[in-house]
This record gives structure tokens, C-alpha cells and sequence, in this order.
């Protein structure tokens, strides 16, 4: 009667409980849960995947940068979207590593925190994991602080630095003022084709080069509008090259290039 007893208790505690061999989380797959859903860099916007790609890329490390951090970043692949908190963390734990946070706003994305610096033991770990889409390694860097212009609007120039100061994704931007330390567009001639340049706007007069403007539709030398509906072009010249750090309304990509109007639509 014992041995019957104990016969039951054996396969009632293997139904109710998960069997694990060895210590590998590679075994103990039945923590993943797949499912349809689609995550990954290939997902995120156009700037943000650019700079992660670049990131990712670990040519463009030295062996003392990898071997200065021991926190990595890694996004989730399509079929593992849903991988919840508590499932990282165990794999973390068996990887001899620590669940840090969710990284930032990227979407299905962590911070994961390793217990040694072997930067090769590292990324054979994390490529050897079906469910991690791209990782890159939180490398420690001294950034200088990245000229900013003084101009009173550009805090509005959704189209130059993307904050979601209108309600748009930020970093949806031209990527352009990263550049402004060392190239702001002088030497560069912008020939504005459009309805007219309103050249004594004083966030354009500094820039504007008469010699080699003309208006096509009144044949002279003047591009400035006949009227107060022809100010596309005068726009157009703004975003391309109003003087920067003047403290005058915006700043142009190339704040510090030379426009000229070209009158053709009016």
C-alpha cells in the first residue's frame, strides 16, 4: 500500500511540476512563450534605427571600450515581443548576469548588467539568444557640450531638432545639428527658385547675395515679392539658411550660407 502511495505522489509531483535539466537557460526554453507579434530595430523610425545600427556596429569599438563596460543594451525579435520582466530577469540570472531597467523609450528594448567584463563571452551570449533582435554595448563617452544657436524661435524647429515639442516623435528630424561644430555651411551658395525672397528680412539680409539674384517674372534684378502672398520662397530661404546665433527668429540647416533669389513662380 506505501509503495502505491509514493508511486502516486511521483507522478502527481511530475504533472504539477516543470522539469529543468542542468542549469542552461538554452533548456529551459518552456520560459519563452512565443507569439505573432512583430518587434525589432527594423520597427523603430528611420533616425532611431539609423543610430542603432550604428551603435551596433562593434568594429567601430576598440578592445579597452568593450572591456570598459559591462552593460549592454538589447531589443527583442518578432515571435518574442511579449517577454515579460520576470522571464528576462531568470534569464538573466542564468546567464550570470542582472536585469538593470527597460532601456529608455526604445520599444521592447532592456539594459542588462553582466557580472564579469569579458566583452567576447558577452556578445557570443547575447548572439546566441533567438529572441534578441540587435544589441549594442553601453560604452562610457565624454561628449562636449554641441553648439546651440541663441535664436529665440528655434526651440520651434521641429524640422532641425525633433523634441515632440508638437506632438511629433522625437528625433524625427534632419539629423543636421550634430554637424554644426565644424560645418555650418560657408562657402555654399543656396539659390532659392520660387516665388520671391524677402532679402531685408533680417534673419536673411547677412546672407542674401544680390549679384547674382534676379526676378524672371518682372526681368530685374529684385526677387522681392509683389505681395504679401508670394512668401513660400522667403520660408523656403529660412529653413535653408537664416543666419544662426543672431538672436533673431530661427536658424537655417546651413546658418551659414549664401542665398540667392530666384523669382520664376510668382
Amino acid at each position: 500500500m506505501k509503495s502505491h502511495n509514493l508511486l502516486l505522489g511521483l507522478i502527481l509531483f511530475s504533472i504539477c511540476s516543470p522539469i529543468v535539466i542542468g542549469s542552461s537557460y538554452a533548456e529551459t526554453d518552456f520560459l519563452i512563450q512565443s507569439d505573432e507579434s512583430e518587434c525589432g530595430i527594423e520597427y523603430f523610425s528611420p533616425a532611431i534605427w539609423s543610430s542603432y545600427t550604428r551603435v551596433a556596429d562593434l568594429n567601430s569599438y576598440s578592445t579597452e571600450e568593450l572591456t570598459s563596460t559591462n552593460e549592454w543594451v538589447f531589443t527583442l525579435t518578432s515571435g518574442y515581443c511579449s517577454l515579460g520582466m520576470g522571464t528576462i530577469s531568470m534569464w538573466a540570472n542564468e546567464i550570470d548576469a542582472e536585469l538593470i531597467s527597460i532601456a529608455g523609450k526604445l520599444d521592447q528594448s532592456w539594459i542588462i548588467k553582466f557580472n564579469h567584463k569579458d566583452s567576447d563571452l558577452a556578445i557570443e551570449t547575447l548572439s546566441g539568444e533567438k529572441f534578441i533582435d540587435a544589441f549594442y554595448p553601453l560604452v562610457p563617452k565624454t561628449f562636449e557640450k554641441k553648439f546651440i544657436p541663441n535664436d529665440p524661435d528655434f526651440d520651434e524647429q521641429w524640422h532641425l531638432e525633433n523634441t515632440g515639442q508638437d506632438g511629433g516623435t522625437s528625433g524625427e528630424d534632419a539629423n543636421v545639428t550634430g554637424a554644426w561644430d565644424t560645418v555650418t555651411g560657408t562657402g555654399v551658395t543656396i539659390a532659392i527658385v520660387d516665388d520671391g525672397l524677402d532679402h531685408a528680412h533680417p534673419d536673411l539680409t547677412g546672407n542674401y547675395l544680390s549679384a547674382h539674384s534676379w526676378d524672371y517674372c518682372n526681368g530685374d534684378s529684385d526677387p522681392s515679392p509683389d505681395w504679401s502672398g508670394d512668401g513660400h520662397g522667403t520660408s523656403a530661404a529660412g529653413v535653408a539658411a537664416a543666419i544662426g546665433n543672431n538672436g533673431v527668429g530661427v536658424s537655417g540647416g546651413a546658418l551659414n550660407a549664401n542665398l540667392v533669389g530666384l523669382t520664376l513662380i510668382a
